[in-house]
């Protein structure tokens, strides 16, 4: 299992690297180190506003059976509305970044075919801290999900609305 937080312009800027078959996604997510930090407010804030909303964690964009975190942003699996399904649109377009990430890390290191370390003996006894219990309910928060989804999706149409006025004037 390989976890990587890279930019568009294929700076990575975490990677994880889990033991292959030996958990699921979503354990291996609970073991994360970018994850774990969060948990254990180690971790910066990082504020910013979308549609008029300021949120205080960044956010990361997701795909697939990703759970609807409030630090992950899914496209839509079925849009109905032109906003939402212009917002699946772009983000489909960033899976290619992704993808192409993951491409780089395999060609160039061969990392994913090692296997990587297992759960530290630190890492299970944080899971019985209270504090890291409600940390991880304020990170699993499903309504923050929906409600920073759709403010993106406001947020990412009203740039559409503005680039095609610009392109109008031109």
């Amino acid at each position: 299992m390989l976890e990587v937080v890279a930019s568009y312009d294929n700076w990575i800027w975490h990677a994880y690297f889990g033991i292959a078959w030996a958990n699921n996604d979503i354990n291996e997510l609970n073991t994360s180190p970018l994850f774990e930090s969060m948990l254990n407010d180690n971790f910066p804030d990082i504020p910013y506003v979308i549609n008029g909303v300021e949120y205080k964690r960044g956010y990361y964009l997701a795909f697939g059976i990703y759970p609807q975190w409030a630090s992950f942003v899914k496209a839509y699996s079925s849009a109905a509305d032109p906003k939402s399904k212009y917002f699946s649109r772009k983000q489909s377009k960033v899976r290619k970044d992704v993808e192409r990430t993951f491409g780089i890390l395999q060609g160039r290191w061969h990392i994913v075919q090692q296997p990587a370390r297992a759960y530290s003996v630190k890492a299970i006894e944080r899971i019985i801290c209270e504090e890291y219990k409600a940390r991880t309910k304020e990170l699993h928060d499903r309504e923050v999900h929906e409600r920073l989804r759709g403010d993106l999706v406001e947020h990412v149409w009203a740039i559409r609305a503005q680039e095609e006025e610009d392109e109008g004037e031109e």
